[in-house]
Formats: structure tokens, sequence, C-alpha cells
């Protein structure tokens, strides 16, 4: 897949760090009118932006009992590769909408900062698009908190607003999805709505992310299966034994809590009922 490639960077409270080859093409649009100190202090703000996001995402998945493993930065939030009991609707949710909260408490803070400036902050300035501020900078520390916020907003509205896949807002959607309507259901609702979202950003020039998007479509299409990218969120004894509405993975056996007999997916890393984590030993 495209973000397995990258640059090892280290390891962050136990989670692999890569940065993938698209950071360089954002070094390009930040460096377009020459190499600038502002411009490498942005960079390394969305750098930084963007590994928040993603341990964002990692210790939301720790705090439900799950695992994170690895993380690979892209300037538009990047990917964590994080596993736990994705069958729990409302733990896939805080799991998706983790990292973009991150970035909606940075551009909180960079607002705090700006009013305590004395910057009369209006809903404008929260725009992501429109970098004009509403107001006056009287300082360089108010530019670049003002700059910051706009980037920390970027980066919440991308994820959360634009509700196509695999980004956050289009995960969350999927997730909430799949307690209504079948896997085969829930892959075109979502294959729609990302082809809208591919074709306007191709509207808007936005190539790069138009394609990024589109090429996630024929995935979303294809077969009905334990190993459909929406699969994970059916994980659900409830459907496994047929009692809900939505998709059933074939060949999938429950096996039983040994602390308190509930039935789980084979998968699952967390007991729904008691809170026994797997593997059980």
């Amino acid at each position: 897949m495209l973000y397995h490639s990258g640059i090892i960077l280290g390891r962050l409270a136990g989670i692999e760090v890569r940065l993938h080859w698209s950071f360089l093409l954002a070094a390009g649009w930040f460096f377009q009118d020459g190499f600038d100190l502002i411009g490498l202090v942005l960079y390394g703000v969305l750098f930084t932006s963007v590994l928040l996001h993603e341990l964002g995402h990692c210790f939301a998945a720790r705090s439900v009992g799950g695992r994170a493993d690895s993380i690979v930065l892209w300037p538009l939030g990047g990917v964590a590769y994080t596993e736990a009991n994705r069958g729990n609707v409302m733990d896939s949710v805080w799991i998706s909408l983790a990292g973009p909260l991150v970035n909606l408490l940075l551009a909180l803070a960079c607002a705090a900062g700006l009013w305590g400036q004395g910057y009369g902050l209006q809903p404008g300035d929260f725009w992501p698009l429109d970098f004009e501020p509403s107001g006056q900078l009287t300082s360089s520390m108010g530019v670049g908190l003002f700059l910051v916020l706009k980037l920390q907003m970027m980066l919440f509205c991308f994820n959360v607003m634009l509700p196509a896949y695999p980004l956050d807002g289009g995960q969350a959607l999927a997730s909430l999805l799949s307690l209504v309507i079948p896997l085969q259901t829930n892959s075109l609702v979502m294959a729609g709505i990302t082809t809208l979202a591919a074709v306007g950003l191709w509207s808007q020039h936005e190539v790069f992310l138009a394609v990024f998007l589109g090429i996630q479509v024929p995935t979303l299409l294809g077969p009905a299966s334990d190993f459909h990218p929406l699969a994970h969120f059916y994980n659900r004894p409830a459907v496994i034994e047929g009692k809900a509405p939505v998709y059933q993975a074939p060949g999938l056996q429950l096996r039983p809590c040994p602390q308190c007999g509930e039935k789980l997916h084979p998968e699952s890393e967390l007991c729904s009922n008691c809170g026994q984590k797997y593997p059980f030993v």
C-alpha cells in the first residue's frame, strides 16, 4: 500500500515513526518562493502537527485496550497502524476522531494565545481556506500563532468535514453506518462519497488529493468478505451470529472469554463485557 514506504525516523512511546515521501512535495509548496526562515518554521510546525495527530490515534487505540505499532507521516494526517476492538462502534469513532481532535485543541491553544495578545478573533479566522486575518496582527508572534491556527484548522477540517474513505471522518462515518446497513450497502455509500470528494478536489486543482481518494474507490467496490476494508467495523458478535441486519463474515467462529463467557470475535483484543484483554494465557 502507498503508506508502507518511507524513511524510518525512530521510535516514540514504543511506536515506529516513518516519514512518507509526499512530505517532500509539501516542502516544495512551503519553499516555492525560495528558502526562508518562515517557510522552515511552518514546515516544522506541519511535521509536528501531523505527528501529534497520529499519536492521538495511537493513544486513543491504547485507551480502549488496543495497541499501536507504527506511524507513517504524510502532509495531511498520515497513517497510524493500530489494532483494537474495532467491532465496538464507539471505540472505532473515538480512535478515528482522536487525531483531528488533537489539531482542534492546538488551534484553540493558538486562538488563546492570540486573544492574550489583544487580537479580536472573528469566526472567519477559523475558516481554513482564508489566510487573511480579520484584524491587525501587531507582532511576529501573533503572525506565527495565526498561521499555526490556520494550519491546524486545515488538518482538522480536511480530516473530519470531508467524510471520504480513508480519511478520519470517512472512517467514523463508515463505523456508524455499520449499525444500520449491511457491508455491501455501506461500501456503495462510502464509494459514492469518496468519488464525489475526489471529483470536487480535482475541480479545485488538488490533483494529488483527488488521485489519492480516487484509487480507494475500486477497493471499496470489491467483493464483500472479511478482507474488505470496511469489514472490521462489522466484527461484532451480534453481526456474526446473524442477529443484526448487516454483513456476516463467513467461516468465523466466536470464542468465549474464559473470565465471563462472553462470545467474542476471534480477532478481538478486549472483552466488551468484563474488560479482559487478549491474548488470553
